[in-house]
């Protein structure tokens, strides 16, 4: 003889399934609603289907449950509370402990990733300088902050532009020629927060010569042969002064400013771990020259960019706001 099948009417939706299933947790009110005695005295619809006055919407998870003695449950939180309710309805403990169980899991596996997450982060130097960094310049420096209470929330702007002009070039000069020669930079760095700011401005001049129409240069310096087309010499002479020559504390705020929005997950990671709440970064420009371009002469975005009167070689500018 086959199992006993029955229609359910379940706040107005069919559903359809066995007294093996609903009795599958004896001292559930399903069990019992579908004993003998139970049975006559359960309301029906138009249909003759046993009617139950609940939400329909997570039942048809609940006799899953109880064909296989397990579920996949929605990730919302809301529903799982909704499904917790229904559980406590009909009196559904096998069910309530399998949430609670799978929660617990769920609890552990987010807390193992977590540890993995900051052990990979502590080990990442750069990382812990820029977290420092951040903070210091969010809420100043622990001896300030023990004399006063700091503000809840703080944030830090960071900011790095670096520009070419051409001093050394009258304009008749450039209209004999093909492509402009940069030979001076503009450079600005900062980081700037609530209670301290690290900031460096500066103007570049290379040590090219202008004379008689000739333009020279100290390869020693620079690299290259004179020959090389004047767009790869003005990275070349970018990169001289503005990354290679900066002062080393500089150099790692321009650094840890690039470092930073190529990594804002890292970087907000590694705010959270150390306690700090409501972390968002956003990123309001991100512009740099591309390194590999030096190696092709034909580039034709470094054409466009060099033909502009103070072309913009690095643009980054980057908000972090954050709270105790």
């Amino acid at each position: 003889m086959g199992p006993e099948i029955f229609s359910l009417n379940v706040g107005g939706r069919k559903f359809t399934t066995s007294r093996e299933t609903v009795c599958k947790d004896p001292c559930s009110m399903l069990a019992r609603m579908f004993n003998a005695d139970w049975h006559m005295k359960n309301r029906h619809d138009d249909k003759g289907r046993i009617f139950i006055d609940r939400d329909p919407q997570h039942f048809g998870l609940i006799l899953n449950f109880l064909r296989d003695s397990t579920c996949v449950l929605p990730m919302d939180g809301e529903a799982r509370r909704q499904i917790l309710q229904e559980a406590d309805f009909f009196q559904l403990d096998s069910l309530r402990a399998f949430i609670i169980h799978e929660e617990r899991q769920e609890l552990q596996t987010a807390h193992d990733l977590r540890a993995c997450i900051a052990t990979r982060l502590e080990m990442d130097e750069e990382m812990k300088e820029i977290t420092r960094m951040l903070v210091r310049c969010a809420y100043g420096s622990p001896q300030n902050t023990a004399s006063k209470i700091p503000a809840h929330s703080a944030s830090v702007e960071v900011a790095v532009r670096e520009s070419a002009f051409n001093p050394l070039s009258s304009p008749s000069a450039m209209a004999q020629r093909d492509e402009r020669i940069y030979v001076a930079f503009q450079q600005h760095i900062s980081f700037q927060g609530s209670q301290h700011t690290e900031e460096y401005e500066a103007k570049h001049e290379s040590s090219l010569i202008y004379e008689g129409g000739t333009l020279s240069y100290e390869p020693s310096v620079y690299g290259g042969k004179f020959q090389d087309r004047y767009h790869i010499k003005t990275l070349q002479v970018y990169e001289h002064h503005c990354i290679e020559q900066l002062p080393g504390p500089t150099r790692a705020l321009r650094d840890g400013a690039l470092y930073m929005v190529n990594n804002m997950e890292a970087v907000q990671w590694a705010l959270e771990l150390y306690g700090f709440k409501n972390v968002v970064i956003k990123v309001a420009a991100h512009q740099q020259t591309c390194k590999a371009a030096e190696a092709s002469s034909g580039d034709e975005q470094l054409e466009e960019l060099f033909k502009t009167p103070s072309p913009v070689l690095c643009n980054v500018h980057v908000s972090i706001n954050l709270s105790l």
